[in-house]
């Protein structure tokens, strides 16, 4: 990550395991450290299948946390990360 990024720019955007190949989501919110305001970790929200898209209420919102050290790669459309399950 080289290039200064924003906010907007960051969130919404999805994020590969370049492991699995797997799609993860979405990112959806932050976390950071208030002493130097340095991003920790990020948090993905799944994508959904397609009951859980129309009941949401009977499943449990679920987001998933990937530390900054995890990623591999901010491209334009896609965020790549080496994810492993804690």
């Amino acid at each position: 990550m080289g290039e200064d990024m924003r906010y907007n720019e960051l969130i919404n955007k999805q994020v590969c395991d370049v492991n699995s190949g797997k799609m993860l989501g979405q990112i959806s919110d932050f976390l950071f450290l208030p002493q130097n305001f340095a991003i920790q970790e990020f948090y993905v929200y799944p994508n959904l299948s397609y009951v859980r898209k129309l009941f949401p209420w009977f499943f449990p919102k679920e987001e998933i946390a990937i530390s900054t050290c995890d990623i591999v790669h901010v491209g334009e459309d896609v965020v790549l990360v080496r994810f492993s399950k804690k």
